[in-house]
């Protein structure tokens, strides 16, 4: 940055010079040697001052103070005796990103930058043609499982079904290896993306809509393939006397909410078997 910069900097930060920011020396102003003006790069997880496109000190995320990717900034140089030298964003001086910092979506897109997270927003589908053998499947659509789950929940990965009569537990998992073959596209894909990101206005799924959210998914109503786990309860010394897991066909009957859970157990109205699994535990 030279002489004239520097200028046109104290100009639009008067309040550089009484900070020490900027000295004049002289009759000639420069920038204090614990400050440096570069952009700003996010990559791998990390963020840089970059000065003449070279990687110059390293900015803790939290000490960007709103700065976002290719901002040209005023950074204050942080020395720390046990560690290496970072920077913290003083001054935005010309923001290249052309967004809206007081936007609450901006939270989203610089977590995702930050990150190298944004090949999450590109789209992201699957073909829903898909050919299932249940031949070899235990068919247990006739008990009545249901869901419980938050009120906001878009999917449905577990049900749960009580048999009084003999003790008996089924809980069932939405089975998702029918649908993501062993090292296909889509479970390669899967494994980068490890797990769904939810945000405050959506939710970046691991899998598929068509699978997280229909498929996958065990709705109301609807022929789902689960693994279930079958376990007799000693319900005198409450411990698991037998168990076994399978896979199934399962319908969900009903998709209650933790509220209405709740409101059941306050208003000792919960159907008959998950009142009496309620009091097992």
């Amino acid at each position: 940055m030279n002489t004239n910069d520097i200028q046109q900097l104290l100009k639009q930060n008067p309040e550089f010079l009484d900070k020490g920011i900027i000295k004049k020396i002289d009759n000639t102003f420069i920038l204090n040697t614990k400050y440096k003006i570069g952009k700003v790069v996010i990559k791998g997880g990390i963020a840089q001052l970059s000065i003449d496109n070279k990687p110059n000190l390293l900015i803790e995320f939290d000490k960007l103070n709103k700065a976002y990717h290719n901002d040209i900034v005023l950074v204050q140089i942080i020395f720390n005796p046990r560690g290496s030298i970072k920077g913290k964003v003083v001054k935005i001086i010309h923001s290249k990103s052309n967004k809206d910092l007081t936007n609450p979506k901006m939270d989203e897109l610089i977590s995702l930058e930050l990150y190298d997270e944004k090949y999450r927003q590109d789209k992201y589908t699957t073909n829903t043609n898909f050919k299932i053998d249940t031949n070899n499947r235990t068919n247990l659509t006739h008990l009545p499982f249901c869901t419980i789950d938050p009120i906001s929940a878009k999917d449905y990965d577990d049900a749960i079904y009580f048999e009084e009569e003999n003790n008996i537990l089924y809980v069932a998992i939405a089975d998702v290896s029918a649908f993501v073959k062993e090292n296909s596209q889509l479970d390669l894909e899967a494994r980068k993306r490890a797990f769904s990101i939810y945000l405050p206005n959506k939710v970046l799924p691991m899998l598929p809509f068509e699978l997280s959210s229909n498929l996958c998914s065990l709705v109301p109503n609807q022929k789902r393939l689960a693994y279930v786990f079958k376990m007799k309860i000693n319900t005198k010394k409450l411990i698991v006397s037998k168990a076994e897991v399978f896979e199934a066909v399962i319908v969900s009957q009903n998709r209650y909410t933790y509220e209405e859970i709740d409101e059941k157990i306050t208003n000792k109205t919960l159907p008959t078997s998950i009142e009496r699994l309620y009091n097992l535990t």
